[in-house]
């Protein structure tokens, strides 16, 4: 308790920091708490998130949290798993088999460039066992390529689709470019 006593008694002798940040499109701007809070849209949750949905049969959705949890993952007998987030390594690879797709968490990112790859990995993965497709937080990206899966191969519709996975995983939200992409794949799925 000393030390946290001397920090506060000296408090008024420390150094003023100027923290920078650098934003998506590169710009250097002073961080300011709020001001970031404004910019995400959200505020950040550093807890862990081990929640698994369930999009279908063999087909699970997560977050990064839980491709690196290996009880987890043996738990629900995942045998594949497809990271679809940036910058995730992939923490069992002589356990598992993997696929990584690099998608952005954007409303311009096309997804459906790089669904059929998804599609097969994912199809293999049922064949054999339980797949898992993750990005960080598990809510867009992830749930973007599981909504398509599912929507081609059960001819339901993405709002019936999105329903069922909330079930099991309510945080699952789609940002705005991919739920407009994913009607559209509705659309040209279902006729």
């Amino acid at each position: 308790m000393a030390f946290l006593q001397e920090l506060t008694a000296n408090k008024n002798k420390l150094r003023h920091v100027h923290t920078t940040c650098t934003t998506a499109d590169g710009k250097q701007v002073p961080y300011i708490r709020e001001r970031w809070l404004l910019t995400l849209g959200f505020c950040p949750d550093n807890s862990p998130d081990k929640v698994v949905g369930v999009a279908t049969t063999g087909l699970l959705v997560g977050s990064q949290d839980v491709a690196h949890d290996f009880d987890l993952l043996k738990h629900h007998d995942i045998t594949h798993v497809l990271n679809v987030g940036c910058g995730i390594p992939n923490a069992f690879e002589d356990k598992f088999k993997y696929l990584t797709v690099n998608l952005l968490d954007t409303p311009e990112e096309n997804f459906s460039s790089h669904y059929e790859k998804c599609k097969e990995f994912i199809d293999e993965g049922r064949s054999l066992g339980v797949v898992l497709v993750h990005c960080n937080a598990g809510c867009s990206r992830s749930v973007t390529i599981a909504l398509a899966y599912v929507i081609e191969k059960e001819k339901i519709s993405l709002e019936e689709a999105l329903r069922r996975l909330k079930e099991t995983r309510p945080s699952a939200k789609p940002n705005d470019g991919f739920m407009k992409q994913l009607k559209q794949w509705e659309q040209s799925t279902m006729s």
